[in-house]
């Protein structure tokens, strides 16, 4: 959450305490039915790591949220929960963690997301590919940059 949008909201502080046990409520909840594969490295970096997580049957596609947090901050485990309704609606989704600023620059971590993306599209489509898969994308903040002005997209 950004520093300027918590003077419009009351309680914003909460939100990240209540998103972040949701959060882990999710992967629990999901990890322990089978749809969900935590911590699948997609690099050499501690933080190249992507949780995943399946509907019930085949999956339509594949959707990658990419999160926010002007680069600094946050990690998968912050927004598993937003993948509930993507798999509801029959999508897989990825959710990578990436090498964080002022360790890695902006183009590192546009390539971690490059690396994060290649490596879900694999093993999503390996095992359970769709009639015609397809990748989307959603995130939050300024992740849009990672993914917008990336060339390989």
């Amino acid at each position: 959450m950004c520093i300027r949008d918590r003077a419009y909201i009351p309680n914003a502080e909460g939100f990240l305490t209540r998103w972040e046990d949701a959060a882990r409520q999710y992967r629990e909840a999901e990890h322990s039915l089978g749809r969900a594969q935590l911590n699948q490295p997609y690099g050499d970096h501690p933080e190249q790591l992507f949780d995943l997580f399946f509907p019930a049957g085949r999956p339509l596609g594949l959707l990658i949220f990419v999160h926010g947090g002007y680069w600094m901050r946050f990690g998968r485990h912050d927004f598993s929960h937003l993948a509930g309704g993507a798999t509801l609606k029959g999508w897989a989704v990825a959710v990578p963690s990436y090498p964080l600023a002022p360790e890695a620059s902006v183009p590192e971590i546009t390539q971690s997301i490059v690396a994060a993306i290649n490596a879900a599209s694999l093993q999503t489509f390996a095992i359970s590919a769709p009639e015609k898969p397809g990748v989307c994308f959603a995130k939050n903040s300024m992740s849009n940059v990672l993914i917008t002005f990336n060339p390989n997209f």
